[in-house]
């Protein structure tokens, strides 16, 4: 986090962020219509999420989530999944050719013998038998999704990352029932520091916020800030609180252990005597 952070702003550690300036920090990209992939600015980038399978990512349209139909890739007849999660139904045959005769879901000579969900592998929603009709293998257990695994009719569940969230500290759920544990932050930032959960950030205190108005003072994020000069006969910290401008006019400010001299604040200090066989010289004892 090294750099020099303006008076005021945020500090994180989210993405490439960019430099802080006297303005603020550079914000990073918001997904908006964005529902998967990365979104990317000057800033740097922001992880938009990932599709729930059978969708993926950019098929359609970039950085949106969808599933292409494979429709009946080659099939004439009986029910068919179209690798979406649906059953389309491409036909009949006509006698004495049966649907699956030959060649699963598609019409010839013969006779069809179906198959099973077992038989296929399958545990969820409706697959075709092959010969023209469909099955159902059943529904999913809690965590899980059909397809959820990538695999079409299968039970599953594709766990998300840090990463993929946008976290990078403290644990978070990953979406199948376990818990994933994203790291821990580099002081002085902390996690969640600037209110964005499972981030590590920190906040910028500005010269004003800490009640500072000369000199140069840490903002709290590792970075200093100068709080600017103050105007004769003030000087910083002249009135006893550091980077404050003040004018206090005590002797021990201006150096002076003897004699009375001028009080750049007004009026005359009287800093007292030299002990015996010392002499006072421009304020000292000699």
């Amino acid at each position: 986090m090294a750099g020099f952070a303006g008076a005021g702003g945020a500090a994180g550690m989210s993405g490439a962020a960019g430099m802080s300036g006297a303005g603020g920090a550079c914000n990073l990209p918001v997904c908006g219509n964005a529902e998967c992939g990365t979104v990317s600015d000057a800033c740097g980038s922001t992880n938009c999420g990932v599709c729930t399978p059978p969708e993926t990512c950019g098929a359609t349209q970039p950085n949106r989530c969808a599933c292409v139909s494979t429709a009946c890739s080659g099939k004439n007849c009986g029910m068919i999944a179209d690798g979406c999660g649906n059953l389309i139904d491409c036909g009949g045959c006509t006698l004495p050719e049966v649907c699956g005769g030959m060649t699963p879901n598609e019409c010839g000579m013969g006779v069809c013998t179906p198959t099973s969900c077992a038989a296929e592998g399958k545990n969820c929603d409706s697959i075709s038998d092959n010969c023209g009709n469909t099955l159902n293998c059943g529904t999913c257990p809690v965590n899980q999704t059909c397809g959820g695994g990538g695999t079409p009719n299968v039970c599953g569940c594709t766990p998300t990352s840090c990463v993929q969230e946008g976290k990078n500290c403290g644990t978070i759920p990953d979406g199948c029932g376990n818990m994933l544990n994203c790291g821990t932050c580099n002081l002085p930032a902390t996690c969640g520091g600037t209110g964005v959960a499972n981030v590590c950030g920190c906040i910028v205190m500005s010269c004003a916020a800490q009640g500072k108005n000369c000199g140069m003072i840490d903002d709290g994020c590792g970075n200093q800030l100068l709080c600017g000069a103050c105007i004769m006969p003030d000087f910083c910290g002249g009135g006893g609180t550091a980077n404050v401008c003040g004018c206090a006019g005590s002797c021990a400010i201006f150096g002076f252990e003897c004699g009375t001299h001028t009080n750049p604040c007004g009026g005359s200090l009287f800093c007292g005597s030299c002990p015996g066989g010392m002499t006072c010289q421009a304020g000292s004892c000699i």
